[in-house]
């Protein structure tokens, strides 16, 4: 595996840098975050939450449950995660750890090299 860090507005994964939010699928495959999914509930929260529609937009591209959704909620924390995204998860048997980006990306990466079948979604800003 390549370089994996991160930072305000940026996350390395595999040695790619990106700049905006992404998806990591349980292959390792990288694809951006498909906020406007969400977009409907920005106003509420004063920035896009991770929402039930991109929960479901993630599981039909990875297309069998993963077993471990790891959500990096941004450096300090703040991405919202809507309550009916855990809900659902519960009911799918997917164990949902929500961790500060930095915390997660790590975390991630240990899953991802002891072959667990994990996604994860990837805030790098707030």
């Amino acid at each position: 595996m390549g370089e994996w860090s991160t930072g305000f507005g940026w996350v390395v994964i595999n040695g790619v840098k990106y700049e905006h939010d992404v998806l990591v699928l349980p292959d390792g495959s990288v694809l951006r975050r498909r906020k406007e999914l969400s977009k409907e509930l920005r106003r509420l929260f004063g920035h896009t939450p991770f929402s039930l529609n991109e929960f479901k937009d993630l599981l039909s591209i990875c297309g069998h449950p993963p077993e471990i959704l790891v959500i990096g909620s941004g450096q300090y924390g703040d991405l919202p995660v809507m309550e009916d995204v855990l809900r659902r998860a519960k009911e799918l048997g997917i164990k949902v750890i929500v961790k500060k980006t930095p915390e997660a990306l790590t975390l991630l990466k240990e899953l991802l090299a002891k072959g667990r079948h994990v996604a994860s979604v990837i805030h790098v800003t707030c």
